[in-house]
């Protein structure tokens, strides 16, 4: 008898996010290694995309990623200048207002070069994880 159950496997769609990555000023091997380790661990990889700093334009993306995917992987935009947005437009992305405290940042994202409360707020319950 032929098992009922068949198994599904996640999609997930990856956001590179920066001005540099954008325009080309710096190459997003990060998305390559990613998809590559999610591929490895079955988890199928739809779609790579990158977008600037622009929080409208983010936000829209992250609405049709969820739309779309299991998971949704974003690289950049977490760090504590202006222009880092992704923290706050997945916020938005699913109406939920970003706390000023507490910071969910497991170790510095940066190998050291910034600090725990220097990261962008997380909300709680939210995973990050960090390559050492």
């Amino acid at each position: 008898m032929e098992n009922a159950e068949e198994t599904v496997a996640m999609n997930a769609e990856i956001v590179a996010t920066g001005e540099e990555i954008r325009t080309g000023a710096l190459i997003d091997s990060n998305s390559a290694h990613i998809a590559d380790r999610l591929e490895e661990n079955g988890v199928a990889v739809s779609r790579h995309i990158c977008v600037g700093d622009d929080l409208d334009l983010l936000i829209a993306a992250f609405k049709e990623i969820g739309g779309r995917a299991d998971i949704a992987v974003v690289t950049g935009g977490l760090g504590p200048t202006s222009d880092d947005l992704t923290s706050e437009a997945a916020a938005r992305a699913v109406d939920r207002a970003m706390p000023p405290w507490p910071i969910h940042a497991a170790r510095p994202m940066h190998r050291g070069t910034c600090s725990r409360n220097d990261m962008a707020p997380m909300r709680t319950g939210v995973t990050v994880s960090c390559r050492a």
